[in-house]
């Protein structure tokens, strides 16, 4: 025997509405769950809307919040449409606010034959050099005895 109980702010809810809201959740529970309409149960019960909390805020500061919230959003989308129905007028004027950025791709084999040709220059250049002369000291080292002898 299901049991539903549906909360619902006293803002003058109709005897209609309620019932609509009975037969609602007992044919959701039939046609969802497979259970059985005369023995579903369903109550309503209003609160107060000072005894309702949304959010940390009583129901008509919530609902204020959630208002005001909404009338920003229009008025963002109001200034979304105004920017495009701008950019329009302008046509295609700057291409690259209208397509998309190129793609690039690295072309492996024209690295390879890049490095080639500098592997094959560095080696030319080498044939031309001469090897490389060891860097002599421009001076010579005095020990104080002179030269041919050794020191006792």
């Amino acid at each position: 025997m299901p049991y539903v109980h549906i909360k619902i702010t006293r803002e003058g809810a109709t005897a209609e509405q309620k019932a609509e809201l009975i037969k609602g959740a007992t044919k959701l529970l039939s046609d969802v769950l497979h259970k059985n309409p005369a023995t579903t149960v369903v109550t309503i019960e209003e609160v107060d809307m000072d005894s309702w909390g949304i959010g940390g805020d009583p129901v008509v500061i919530a609902r204020a919040k959630a208002k005001k919230k909404e009338q920003e959003i229009e008025k963002l989308k109001a200034k979304k449409a105004a920017l495009e129905r701008q950019l329009a007028a302008l046509g295609k004027a700057d291409p690259l606010l209208w397509k998309a950025p190129p793609e690039f791709a690295i072309d492996t084999k024209a690295l390879k034959k890049k490095r080639r040709r500098k592997n094959i220059r560095n080696k030319a250049r080498e044939k031309e050099q001469p090897d490389a002369v060891p860097f002599l000291f421009p001076f010579t080292v005095h020990t104080g005895v002179p030269s041919g002898r050794r020191p006792l």
